[in-house]
């Protein structure tokens, strides 16, 4: 595995073990830290690169070419991006669940951390930003890959960059899509700023290696070089 996939990968795996541990005392009501959505995302996001870039180094090894390597990490880390998400949404409405009345008559539903007898803290969780707000999501990150195919036609005849210019997309594409889903969703300003920095945080490090490295992969080709991967 390369260096900066290396620097990437331990970050990541820092990440997911931070919010893993910032997951767990929220739920058990030791901090009010009140995002729930963030701190899922943010053992989500993290758990699924580490995982992906994991299968990168060891498919690198045993698959019968790099390309094929590439597409199976991508599509386990993509595979266990969901299983994390939800594995910490159900986690974390260990404790129940509870519906709260606005007095416009809306009603939103909230994570309830038992804080004493007869008390709980009502925690933001990604429950409301499932349904239509995911879908959202997911357009505006098919309309990212599809700005990168789009982009990628004068490299036809090589699918370095491509592959390249798809993993940049994919997590550019993250922010806008998460920030649409939470606008979608009519979110507290709390509560989208604290999810937005999750996921700005999970995905600035492998976005700024893959942009790096389409850079890269440019330069050689203006070179004439043959690059390498």
């Amino acid at each position: 595995m390369a260096t900066g996939a290396r620097a990437v990968l331990l970050v990541e795996l820092v990440l997911a073990l931070a919010g893993g541990a910032l997951h767990h005392l929220q739920i058990q009501g030791d901090i009010e830290f009140r995002s729930l959505t963030a701190t899922t995302l943010l053992v989500a996001g993290s758990g699924a690169i580490v995982f992906g870039l994991l299968c990168l180094g060891l498919l690198r090894r045993f698959a019968g070419t790099e390309k094929r390597a590439d597409v199976l990490a991508a599509a386990a880390s993509v595979a266990l991006f969901p299983v994390l998400l939800w594995f910490s949404y159900f986690i974390g409405r260990s404790g129940g669940y509870c519906i709260k009345e606005f007095p416009d008559g809306s009603e939103r539903d909230f994570t309830c951390v038992p804080q004493e007898p007869g008390v709980h803290l009502l925690v933001d969780d990604i429950s409301s930003y499932l349904g239509w707000p995911a879908l959202g999501a997911g357009a505006i990150t098919a309309m990212f890959i599809g700005a990168a195919f789009a982009g990628s036609q004068p490299d036809r005849g090589d699918s370095t960059f491509l592959r390249r210019n798809l993993t940049c997309a994919i997590l550019v594409s993250a922010v806008p899509a998460v920030w649409f889903a939470l606008d979608l969703s009519d979110t507290s300003k709390t509560e989208t700023a604290w999810t937005a920095l999750a996921v700005l945080v999970v995905i600035v490090p492998p976005a700024i290696h893959a942009i790096r490295r389409r850079a890269q992969l440019e330069r050689v080709r203006k070179a004439g070089l043959r690059p390498r991967l």
